[in-house]
């Protein structure tokens, strides 16, 4: 490399990429600093008084699917926001999983954050 660009050119070279791996590493760890141990922690189970998503019938799932759209609008602060929106995430999972062409055509409809997904899931829908 000296010989091709020269001894100033070269030390240029090397410093620079030096000083851009000393200016990430501080950038990663500052960033790795920052996460809140809850986003990368998996999400907690659900408490005793809330009954999990594979337990519940369609049309309860359906009816806390526009129930926690509410939630959601009047949670306050970051975590509860975060509860509600691992919850509308584990809902929208299971009637995926019980109901893929439904939950398709739900999607397909313009399906809405506080929308009523039932009639789509349905034999006849």
């Amino acid at each position: 490399m000296v010989a091709v660009v020269g001894v100033a050119a070269a030390a240029a070279g090397v410093f620079s990429v030096g000083l851009t791996w000393v200016y990430w590493r501080i950038v990663l760890a500052s960033a790795v600093r920052r996460v809140p141990a809850r986003m990368i922690r998996q999400p907690a189970p659900a408490p005793a008084s809330r009954p999990a998503a594979t337990s519940m019938s369609t049309a309860e799932l359906c009816v806390a699917w526009r129930r926690s759209y509410l939630e959601l609008q009047n949670a306050e602060g970051e975590a509860a926001r975060h509860d509600v929106v691992v919850r509308r995430q584990e809902y929208l999972d299971e009637l995926e999983n019980r109901n893929r062409d439904g939950f398709a055509r739900w999607l397909a409809s313009g399906a809405r954050a506080g929308g009523d997904p039932q009639r789509y899931l349905t034999a006849d829908g």
